[in-house]
């Protein structure tokens, strides 16, 4: 038996919501997938694992920090991460590379291979899914209605994806200060947005700002522009690193602006004097993806049936 793990939380009062709309997405598309091939199930509660049991566990920057695999009641582990080795959470990735019930690691950065291959004891393997364009989970559904995405007045010029925090300075504070400048623009941060609240934010944009929070630090955002491209919104993404653009397919990358940190400020102003343009180029980017990138193409569905 498959099961997915999910901790309970209210996906729209969450202090955690922010981060978990993307992990909640990729649960969900994932169980939608996997349930017309195996018996699978998304659970709240490790304790009903049994020994021959094989469960999906995601790594966030919230959820299984303190974890200890060993104590999980099932043999065998598919692991999704969705944190870098270089982060804040680093260490979580460390205490865990070599546990062998991990059968399976699947990653969102080819940063994370590194050592990952450098740490790891027995051979396993790790496989990167880039991001998709699948339907939004059920909480989320309505938002997949066009009719309901053409309701949201574009009122706001530029939204500015990511945790922001006040009480020390960062790349993101930075351009926070510099668009703070510009008085005519409305412009609106996430870090207090929590589910059908950030996505109705999305669909108010003309714009959404991906910028990395750290400096040697830059993969595909993949958790968070997953559902912007869903919601047909243009997307400016801080440019990645080269172990990504060299592992990922073109085709992976079409339609996403990618710019230097020094050009975000000019690139999102230019995005918001030619909204009409880039509102198309949002609509082909997630008719491309819809049809090319979404998980039931990228989901690696035999070796999951393998392990």
């Amino acid at each position: 038996m498959y099961y997915i793990f999910s901790p309970r939380f209210n996906i729209n009062s969450s202090p955690y919501s922010h981060t978990f709309t993307g992990f909640y997405y990729f649960i969900y598309s994932i169980y939608t997938i996997l349930k017309q091939t195996v018996d699978i199930e998304i659970i709240s509660d490790l304790n009903i694992l049994e020994k021959n049991d094989i469960c999906f566990l995601f790594i966030t920057n919230i959820s299984y920090r303190n974890m200890n695999l060993n104590d999980l009641k099932c043999d065998k582990v598919i692991l999704i991460n969705s944190e870098t080795y270089y982060g804040a959470y680093g260490k979580t990735q460390r205490k865990i590379f070599n546990n062998k019930k991990i059968k399976l690691w699947i990653d969102y950065t080819y940063k994370n291979k590194i050592p990952y291959d450098n740490h790891r004891k027995e051979q396993r393997n790790f496989m990167v899914i880039p991001f998709l364009c699948d339907p939004l989970p059920p909480c989320f559904k309505k938002f997949d209605e066009p009719s309901i995405q053409s309701k949201f007045t574009k009122d706001i010029d530029i939204l500015f994806y990511g945790w922001t925090p006040e009480n020390r300075p960062h790349r993101r504070s930075k351009i926070k200060q510099e668009f703070e400048t510009y008085k005519d623009l409305n412009i609106c941060w996430t870090s207090c947005l929590k589910g059908e609240n950030l996505l109705e934010h999305i669909l108010r944009s003309k714009v959404v700002l991906v910028v990395h929070f750290y400096e040697d630090d830059k993969p595909l955002d993949s958790y968070r522009i997953s559902y912007i491209i869903r919601l047909k919104t243009p997307i400016i993404h801080e440019d990645i690193q080269d172990e990504d653009k060299n592992g990922l397919d073109n085709c992976k990358l079409k339609y996403i602006n990618f710019v230097p940190y020094d050009k975000i400020i000019s690139t999102s102003l230019e995005y918001v004097k030619n909204y009409e343009k880039y509102k198309h180029i949002a609509e082909e980017c997630y008719n491309y993806h819809d049809k090319h990138n979404n998980l039931r193409k990228c989901l690696p569905v035999k070796e999951i049936c393998s392990v």
